[in-house]
């Protein structure tokens, strides 16, 4: 038994998946799928796919004195342009699950799983030494300062969660996470049905 979790732990961790432990209770179904819940709520969230972005900010404001204007007065321009690189984390929340998700077939050993969507898990991780910025600006304007940084780097996180799932992000997370849980469970002599709602 205890070779057969060790490699349970090797397969997932080479698929990128961390498992905390298995633990096999044996009774009736409804003990058994109790049991089932609870392992996997134990993993909390299961990161199954990850999308490396790279976003651009491209502003151009006028001011003077600090205050914004609409109109283009020699030396009160300023354009900032940004290319913000990140990463974007999705996966499943395994902790919504509960016991009604979870049917075992003792007889024809079968396990039937009815996952939430994929999400995206946190938000955009920016690399931040690795943003370029280029500023052009009027002789009466500054270079960005924290604050407006701060703003930039929002507005860069939004656009990566938005063009990570564009891309199929979590489409890609929902076919890793089934994988990797019909793969779990094979290795403890079940087939898995994995269903997305």
């Amino acid at each position: 038994m205890k070779n057969i979790i060790l490699a349970i732990l090797f397969i997932m961790l080479l698929a990128g998946v961390s498992f905390f432990g298995y633990q096999y209770v044996a009774s009736d179904n409804n003990q058994r799928s109790a049991t089932f819940v609870e392992q996997i709520k134990d993993m909390n969230a299961l990161a199954t796919s990850q999308a490396f972005v790279k976003t651009v900010i491209d502003e151009e404001d006028n001011e003077v004195l600090g205050w914004d204007i609409n109109f283009n007065l020699p030396g009160t321009e300023r354009r900032v342009f940004m290319v913000v690189p990140g990463t974007v984390l999705a996966g499943v929340n395994m902790d919504q699950l509960s016991e009604e998700d979870v049917k075992v077939d003792e007889e024809n050993k079968t396990v039937s799983l009815t996952l939430p969507r994929a999400t995206l898990l946190q938000e955009p991780a920016i690399q931040m030494d690795e943003v370029e910025t280029f500023t052009t600006k009027g002789i009466f304007r500054s270079n960005v300062n924290l604050e407006e940084s701060v703003g930039f780097a929002a507005a860069a996180q939004e656009k990566m969660k938005k063009e990570a799932i564009d891309q199929g992000v979590l489409e890609r997370a929902e076919m890793n996470a089934e994988l990797a849980l019909e793969e779990f469970f094979e290795f403890t002599g079940y087939d898995a049905d994995i269903t997305f709602e």
